[in-house]
């Protein structure tokens, strides 16, 4: 055989090799992202809540102004 044609092969078991690492790697790491932004989500959800919350006494308090006057 001749020398380039036994690099092609070694090559070729090498990419395989090395794109099925990546391959797992790349699948890992999109899992982490998808849960990241799950709770990225929540944060903002809860921030959201936060929020409403603090606008609540307002409310009242302009809905019972409103009463009276």
């Amino acid at each position: 055989m001749e020398p380039i044609t036994i690099l092609i092969y070694v090559s070729i078991v090498f990419l395989c090799i090395l794109w099925t690492f990546l391959s797992i790697i790349l699948y890992r790491v999109v899992r982490i992202l998808n849960k990241v932004d799950r709770f990225l989500d929540y944060i903002d959800h809860i921030r959201d809540l936060l929020e409403s919350w603090e606008k609540l006494p307002a409310k009242i308090i302009g809905a019972i102004i409103d009463r009276l006057f």
